[in-house]
């Protein structure tokens, strides 16, 4: 299951440039916009700037706002208020400075169920190509797929390939992973692999999935 902890913001071990979610509308936090980390002032501000491309929310100083951060291992959240905002040389947000943070980690074992549609090719034999199947449930250390036909044997190493959907954004994402288990039940060839993906992007976004499925609390369909 999930840990919540209370953390500063220090404790998130943030690089400059990473990627901070603003809830302009903290009763709506479906309403969410990206901006890029641009450096802090302990105890005093952190500054933010939109992105090079997309959507941001029109703002004004004194509005109080929610930030969600993404991180490896949980999600970090917490109020702040817009102090000021710079328009020249470069708009810039100044938030006050969070005194706590809200931390949600997820462990890697850690599963959600879903109902997700995926092609996996086995990168050891060229036999099995493009299958088509369906990932039944998923954690940030691997998943369970469900096959009518067989996509290789234990140890093989395959890239599967899926359409993840975080907020209501789809996204194509190729992972790396190991078949661990094979069961073959009734028609149904089941395998249990370990990701060992090692792109920090690909992991965020299989981390917002599983957050994002987590928040449902219902199986994740994806069409």
């Amino acid at each position: 299951m999930s840990d919540n902890a209370l953390l500063h913001f220090e404790d998130l071990h943030l690089t400059f440039g990473h990627t901070i979610q603003i809830l302009p509308k903290p009763s709506s936090p479906g309403e969410r916009f990206e901006s890029v980390l641009l450096g802090c002032l302990r105890g005093e501000t952190v500054m933010v700037t939109p992105p090079p491309s997309g959507k941001f929310p029109l703002l004004s100083e004194g509005q109080q706002v929610v930030i969600r951060v993404s991180t490896l291992n949980g999600v970090a959240l917490f109020p702040t208020l817009v102090l000021h905002i710079a328009q020249v040389p470069l708009y810039i947000l100044y938030l006050d400075f969070p005194k706590a943070i809200n931390f949600k980690q997820i462990r890697q074992a850690t599963r959600v169920e879903v109902a997700m549609p995926v092609l996996v090719s086995n990168l050891n034999n060229a036999a099995y190509r493009s299958v088509a199947g369906r990932v039944s449930d998923i954690s940030l250390g691997g998943a369970k797929l469900d096959f009518n036909q067989l996509i290789g044997n234990k140890g093989d190493e395959i890239e599967l390939k899926g359409k993840f959907e975080i907020a209501s954004i789809k996204r194509i994402l190729s992972v790396r992973a190991k078949i661990r288990t094979v069961v073959h039940s009734a028609g149904v060839h089941q395998y249990g692999v370990q990701f060992f993906e090692q792109d920090e992007d690909k992991q965020l976004v299989l981390f917002g999935f599983i957050y994002s499925a987590m928040a449902i609390g219902t199986p994740k369909i994806i069409e």
